[in-house]
């Protein structure tokens, strides 16, 4: 709830010369909130770095449909939809039917951030849902999220990709991209998938 004090311990389980692994424990109250994992790691000093996807031929977000327009909510509350857009990116041709859904997004008033792609990564259960010819949502269970180079855009484009479903659990990836073309994350997810239809 708006005005709860989260409790965030922070739990360096092995520090390396070059690569730490950390836990991650969020409280309410102390009731459990979230638990992460991270890694974290230093350039090497021979770096390799490439790219082996590539940035989809789309319409940019200016000239993309509007799905969601961020509105205010009418308690005045913030909640997604008073911070978020979303616009359809229109695949140049013919959209084939295991095409992957792409759209534009972003945050209003918040800075462009690596915390901000995994807010705005949270597709996998629509897009698993829309491969099935449903309607729906879901919550998520997992989330990993990779980063890539520091190139975070104001807008992002989010390319689902729906890769099975087992037990009523879907699961998917999602390519993150900035209106620079340059790749700045992976996310994998797995959803419990709740149709509407």
């Amino acid at each position: 709830m708006i005005g709860e004090e989260i409790t965030i311990d922070v739990h360096p389980d092995a520090v390396g010369r070059s690569v730490s692994q950390v836990r991650i424990a969020a409280r309410i109250a102390g009731r459990p909130l979230f638990n992460a994992l991270a890694a974290h790691a230093e350039p090497r000093e021979v770096a390799l770095a490439a790219t082996f996807a590539a940035f989809p031929d789309v319409t940019p977000p200016q000239e993309s449909p509007v799905l969601i327009a961020a509105r205010r909510h009418d308690k005045g509350t913030p909640n997604m939809l008073s911070m978020v857009d979303v616009r359809r990116a229109v695949a140049a041709g013919t959209n084939r039917p295991d095409e992957p859904f792409r759209v534009w997004t972003r945050l209003r008033g918040i800075d462009p951030t690596a915390p901000v792609l995994g807010y705005l990564s949270d597709w996998v259960a629509p897009e698993v849902l829309r491969r099935l010819h449903r309607t729906g949502g879901g919550m998520s269970l997992d989330t990993t999220l990779r980063l890539g180079a520091v190139d975070i855009t104001e807008w992002v484009l989010v390319e689902m990709r729906a890769d099975m479903v087992v037990g009523g659990f879907g699961t998917g990836s999602v390519l993150m991209w900035s209106t620079n073309e340059t790749l700045v994350a992976v996310a994998e997810q797995t959803a419990v998938l709740r149709p509407a239809d």
